[in-house]
This record gives C-alpha cells, sequence and structure tokens, in this order.
C-alpha cells in the first residue's frame, strides 16, 4: 500500500508518517525533514523496493497535478484538515520546524483559493485530525480510520467524521 499523507499544515502528517514507518514497517518519503531535490525518484527508489510506503507531502498547490499523477498511478491520498486556528497553534509551535504566520497565510490563501480542486482530487479521503485545544486525532485513530476506508473508490461515497 503506498499512502499520500498531505493536509494543512500544523495536522501532524510528518508525526503520522513518522509513525507509519516505525510501527507498521512503511517507508517513509522523505527521509528526512523536507522534500529536497530528490525527492520523486526517491519515491520512484522507494516504491520499487517496497509494497508499503507512505509520501508525506504538504504539496504547494501548484503541484496538484503531480499529485494527481501519483494518485493515478496507484497512491492512495489522505488530507489531514480539522480546526483552522488550532492547526495555526500547532503549526507555529512546530517542534523541530515551528512555522512563521506569513508562511501559514500563504499556505492557507492557496489552499482556500484552490480548495474545489484540492477536495475534488482527495474526495472522501479528508480526515478532520485538530480540534480545538488543539486535540489531535491519536495515531491509532488516524490509521484506524484509513484502514476502514482503504480501497474505497474516489467517488465521495464516504465523509470523515
Amino acid at each position: 500500500m503506498h499512502l499520500l499523507i498531505s493536509g494543512i499544515p500544523g495536522t501532524g502528517k510528518s508525526t503520522f508518517a513518522r509513525w507509519l514507518a516505525s510501527e507498521h514497517g512503511y517507508v517513509r518519503c522523505p527521509s528526512g525533514a523536507e522534500p529536497g531535490s530528490t525527492f520523486f525518484s526517491d519515491i520512484d527508489e522507494a516504491r520499487r523496493a517496497s509494497d508499503k510506503i507512505v509520501i508525506d507531502w504538504g504539496f504547494p498547490v501548484g503541484m496538484l497535478n503531480r499529485v494527481r499523477s501519483l494518485i493515478a498511478s496507484g497512491v492512495e491520498p489522505w488530507w489531514f484538515d480539522g480546526d483552522r486556528d488550532a492547526a495555526l497553534q500547532s503549526f507555529l509551535a512546530g517542534a523541530g520546524h515551528p512555522g512563521r504566520k506569513a508562511d501559514w497565510d500563504v499556505q492557507l490563501r492557496n489552499i482556500d483559493e484552490h480548495w474545489a480542486e484540492i477536495a475534488g482530487t482527495f474526495n472522501d479521503r479528508i480526515l478532520d485530525v485538530i480540534a480545538l485545544g488543539p486535540v489531535h486525532l491519536s495515531n491509532e485513530e488516524r490509521w484506524e480510520w484509513i484502514e476502514s476506508h482503504r480501497g474505497t473508490s474516489l467517488s465521495g461515497d464516504a465523509e470523515a467524521s
């Protein structure tokens, strides 16, 4: 199973991807903190070497066609979303790579401007993972939800809760 974990900043995408690697034997792309210049070739190499990879990518909206190509090639997409104020708080306090409010504003503005395209790409694979507090859905709860919806079509048949 090849997974793409994307979403708004501060929702715990990297934390979840690292958890999948340590607890379920997934190969994480990127293996470091952020995608580098070899990101796509690293994904290709990982896909050849393992049937379990997790792509941890809060992609720039301009790369949505690349996301669609990954999906067309058999990668299951998952979008992590939730309360925006809580996600901002988490993003600003991010351990290891605290973000700046200006970066958040740019990313969210782009996501909001292209939300119809993003939502249409991820369909029923949008999961609210953060609530006021901020309180994150646990990795186990995320995984349980993903496992229960694996292999479902991208037709919008199910709703995340």
